[in-house]
């Protein structure tokens, strides 16, 4: 048989084992849905979990609250990622160049955690700012009460704002310097032009920042978890999480029925975000051209206020939330009115001597390791065959490939529990269940981030290496290394989030396949908060070191 069809064999022969891991949780979570499957002695086909759903007055709670505060975090974390942004790339303002490292640091670090410092700071009795304030001023009620649904929107959004930052921040150089230097020419001061010049153009990068952030707080698990849950308040991914782990006994085929309406609402969602980015044009008149938008230089008031903004924000988040983190894990007992009389490292050796914390270590350094390497490699391969080199049939398989990118990964989660129980395996309680749901779910965001530089390499430099040695050495001794930073940053991105990752671990791991996030969510759960705060802390060192690592090697990469 001749290599060329041998190749091509091959190529269909990985690409159809790719669309049907794909398809293969989609299509179990909606038969287990309508009663198919390991469900007990019941397999015809039945909408009753649907219709007890749609009767169900915690259904339609939970669906409002998903909506609420998804809407509500996204608008503070736009609101704020704005402004932000704005001061970064737009001002002199002192401090202004330290906000996006703070970003970056916050990006490591673990939703929970980050969840966990607020109700140290900001519990009804035992936060350290409600202490405070009822000290200084002897009022019975707390200054704010983080176990209320106003206090898991602020959580969430501060957690959302680095995200927006980002998204936002690259439209500031898009702006044309001779717009600023008309409005200013025409006496238009700083909001003015803020108004008329920077907001149209960066219009619709906040547009896409909200929707994309509204779905991350859509899909949230971690803060609902940590604050919502305590007081009473659910969204539909706690729903799920009640249906299938904390309900005696577990109602699987509501929290698939719940499970398929969470998709729904996410996938209205997503094509709501890719219909903005792809109609950007229409929310503006304004182009930027060439020169980049120059930096606005503030006089001395401004500078103060906008100083104080800056310091105001650090002061919030991250430095509150990382103290009383730090302070809390030194502490044998956690007593806001008694502080700096315990201080001990009991809780880090407690956690590092806890029976599963180094079972749990290994796992996740593992889990992370092989997601990074299958998404890395088979994000590239999709872009490449895909969108580099297509063949008959590309575009079909690059859409079923990014069909888990409309999945929640709490819903993904489902979607792998069960496709683990209808084809028997052997895969569910290992670490290959939760590869398996990380890879389907990260892959292709990977395509996403590699697919652009890939389609800017010049196809005669690739082609001459064709020549000469076939695909193998084309990729090899051209692709590759020209491709060193963009896989660097995705590797280092999927890296990071896996690690940070608790709402797909929560619903897959058993006794032999902890991971850190969920031993730390039930040392949480369990009442030992002190030793959960002291792992959480080298958790979130050993993932800030990881993004560190990844922002050097890529740093250097774009040197060479």
């Amino acid at each position: 048989m001749d290599r060329p069809i041998i190749h091509r064999i091959l190529k269909l022969a990985l690409f159809a084992l790719v669309v049907l891991l794909v398809l293969l949780p989609v299509v179990f979570l909606l038969l287990a849905s309508i009663g198919l499957g390991p469900l007990g002695p019941k397999t015809n086909i039945t909408l009753g979990n649907y219709l007890a759903v749609l009767e169900d007055p915690f259904f339609a709670s939970s669906l409002v609250n998903s909506i609420t505060f998804a809407a509500l975090s996204s608008l503070v974390a736009t609101g704020l990622g704005f402004v932000l942004a704005f001061i970064n790339r737009a001002t002199d303002a002192p401090l202004a160049s330290v906000l996006r490292s703070v970003m970056v640091a916050m990006l490591a670090m673990p939703s929970f955690l980050e969840s966990i410092g607020w109700t140290f700071l900001l519990s009804p009795r035992a936060g350290l700012v409600n202490v405070i304030y009822s000290r200084l001023v002897g009022a019975q009620e707390p200054l704010f009460n983080i176990y209320s649904f106003a206090g898991l929107v602020f959580a969430m959004g501060l957690n959302l704002t680095p995200v927006s930052f980002f998204l936002i921040s690259p439209a500031f150089s898009l702006i044309d310097k001779t717009l600023i230097e008309m409005s200013t020419v025409f006496g238009g001061g700083l909001w003015r032009t803020i108004y008329r010049v920077y907001l149209p153009i960066v219009l619709p990068s906040i547009v896409s920042a909200y929707i994309y952030t509204f779905i991350i707080g859509l899909e949230a698990f971690d803060t609902p978890a940590i604050i919502g849950i305590p007081a009473g308040i659910y969204v539909l991914t706690t729903s799920i999480y009640k249906k299938m782990v904390s309900d005696i006994p577990p109602d699987y085929g509501g929290a698939t029925a719940y499970a398929v309406f969470l998709a729904a609402l996410a996938s209205v969602a997503l094509w709501s975000y890719r219909f903005v980015v792809a109609h950007a044009e229409k929310y503006g008149s304004l182009t930027g051209r060439a020169e980049v938008s120059p930096t606005l230089r503030l006089g001395r008031k401004l500078k103060f206020t906008i100083t104080l903004i800056i310091m105001t924000y650090l002061v919030i988040h991250p430095i509150s939330v990382v103290g009383v983190l730090i302070l809390a894990s030194l502490h044998s007992f956690w007593n806001p009115s008694v502080l700096f009389q315990n201080i001990t490292l009991e809780n880090f050796l407690l956690f590092l001597t806890y029976p599963l914390s180094w079972v749990a270590a290994i796992n996740s350094a593992l889990v992370a390791l092989i997601t990074c390497i299958v998404t890395v490699i088979g994000g590239l391969m999709v872009s490449y065959f895909c969108y580099r080199r297509p063949f008959k049939g590309s575009h079909t398989f690059a859409l079923i490939t990014s069909l888990p990118l409309a999945v929640p990964p709490m819903v993904l989660a489902i979607g792998v529990y069960w496709t683990a129980l209808f084809s028997n395996v052997g895969i569910y309680g290992t670490v290959w269940a939760l590869v398996y749901a990380y890879s389907l779910r990260y892959l292709p965001l990977v395509v996403r981030l590699v697919v652009g530089p890939l389609l800017q390499i010049g196809r005669e430099i690739e082609d001459a290496a064709r020549i000469y040695g076939g695909i193998w050495r084309s990729l090899t001794r051209v692709i590759l290394p020209l491709m060193r930073g963009p896989l660097i940053y995705a590797a280092t991105y999927v890296t990071v989030i896996v690690l940070t990752n608790l709402s797909v671990a929560v619903l897959l791991v058993t006794k032999e396949s902890v991971v850190l996030s969920t031993t730390l969510y039930s040392l949480w759960n369990t009442g030992e908060r002190l030793e959960a705060t002291a792992g959480g802390l080298l958790y979130f060192s050993v993932t800030l070191s990881v993004a560190l690592i990844g922002n050097s090697l890529l740093t250097k990469s774009d040197r060479q």
